[in-house]
């Protein structure tokens, strides 16, 4: 072989492994690109994937801090309720007591019967007669009744209230703790749940019992009837002889 076809073929030998070597690098770096894509892929997941965590933790807290606030507000009137019930409802057994014994013969109790009067905000003037004690009691009692009826529609409502979010919260937790949830499920179902709770206020509702029942109770003709009653029973108080 001469010198000159040596060279030339050494020539085409380094522009063969000059390519290769070209090609090796840009697989190289085509690979490295590849990996960093890759890389920075699955970081992009993981952020999404923590910030999805870190909404549905935050989801599920502000659903049973609204929970829990409700259930309080609704304990609070349910208290209320309680505590007005009882007043009206030893005044209604306090007042019978103390018709009962003018009914068995004994004298009318004034002591006591101002103390019942006073106590439910009405006042009697120190010259009444033994029918105005026994209106005014019956009137007392007639509201108590009317009252306590009322009172109990209304803790009827808290009640069913109480139950609506304790299930909201039991739902709550059950998603919480479902591991076959992904966080866009939880996401969701959270916010189904936060619209449910949101959508019902159950202490407003058993006060516009009360109050609705307040302003037919103030409206209602049958008082006319009431107040028949009432006198009629006063005069039958009266022939049973009362002293003061």
């Amino acid at each position: 072989m001469s010198e000159k076809n040596s060279e030339n073929d050494f020539n085409k030998f380094q522009g063969e492994l000059s390519g290769s070597r070209s090609g090796m690098s840009s697989g190289t770096i085509a690979g490295e690109m590849a990996k960093r894509d890759k890389r920075t892929l699955e970081q992009k997941k993981e952020k999404n994937r923590e910030l999805l965590l870190s909404q549905a933790e935050q989801a599920h807290f502000d659903l049973m801090h609204l929970i829990d606030q409700r259930l309080d507000a609704i304990h609070e009137a349910m208290q209320k309720n309680r505590d007005e019930w009882d007043v009206r409802a030893n005044r209604l057994n306090d007042i019978d007591d103390l018709l009962q014994e003018v009914k068995d013969g004994g004298e009318l109790d004034l002591a006591r019967a101002n103390t019942l009067i006073t106590g439910a905000g009405k006042t009697i003037s120190d010259n009444a007669t033994s029918a105005d004690y026994y209106r005014i009691l019956i009137e007392i009692k007639t509201d108590d009744l009317e009252r306590i009826e009322t009172l109990d529609e209304s803790f009827v409502k808290l009640e069913e209230g109480e139950n609506f979010y304790r299930k909201i919260q039991e739902q709550a937790n059950t998603i919480h703790n479902d591991q076959r949830l992904n966080e866009q499920d939880r996401l969701a179902a959270y916010a189904r749940l936060n619209a449910e709770a949101g959508k019902a206020n159950f202490v407003e509702a058993a006060l516009g019992i009360e109050n609705q029942n307040q302003k037919i109770e103030m409206a209602d003709t049958v008082k006319t009837d009431h107040t028949h009653n009432i006198q009629n029973s006063a005069n039958k108080i009266s022939d049973m002889k009362l002293n003061f």
